[in-house]
């Protein structure tokens, strides 16, 4: 999918509109914890699987830090999820950079989970098995996935919302908003 300019522009005219005439909810906690917690509980039980599965359960240390990673994730999900759902409905599903930035979240999220599996079980059948490496191998694919998606996401004038944020709040006039280059 591509975005112009001229869809940004057209986007947050929209959201400006849509702000001016309706209130934001207050998510509730567990809406918002929803996800965070999923991916919380998959990674610690996936992690678990493999180190319990370990001789002499050598996999203990790569537990815990499957447990502070995945509370990192956690936070950071309910972060994103309460800043998502105190959208109004409309702006959820009309808004075209927010559609494309859900499809850019979805891609990089399904393919650091596609590669942790998968690097979970090609090492598991190995003769040399070592769950802290599962882990390591996560945390260091997360950390390249996530800066490859800020700079992806470098890449679209998205600060336009600032534009639909001061027009929001009486700084800038809706019609500034609309004018295209």
């Amino acid at each position: 999918m591509n975005i112009t300019n001229k869809m940004i522009k057209e986007d947050v005219a929209m959201l400006s509109r849509v702000f001016l005439s309706q209130e934001c909810e207050v998510p509730s906690f567990w809406k918002c914890m929803r996800l965070g917690l999923g991916i919380f509980v998959g990674l610690v039980s996936w992690q678990t699987l493999f180190a319990l599965t370990t001789e002499n359960f050598s996999g203990g240390f790569s537990i815990v830090m499957a447990v502070g990673l995945g509370f990192i994730i956690l936070l950071s999900c309910f972060g994103m999820s309460a800043k998502y759902y105190s959208l109004p409905v409309e702006i959820r599903e009309g808004s075209v950079v927010i559609r494309f930035v859900k499809t850019k979240i979805k891609y990089y999220a399904s393919f650091v989970l596609l590669m942790y599996v998968v690097f979970t079980l090609a090492l598991r059948m190995t003769d040399v098995f070592i769950p802290i490496a599962c882990v390591m191998f996560l945390f260091i694919t997360l950390f390249i996935t996530f800066f490859i998606f800020l700079a992806d996401m470098g890449r679209y004038d998205l600060s336009l919302f600032n534009a639909a944020i001061a027009a929001w709040r009486g700084d800038e006039s809706e019609s500034d908003l609309t004018k295209t280059d």
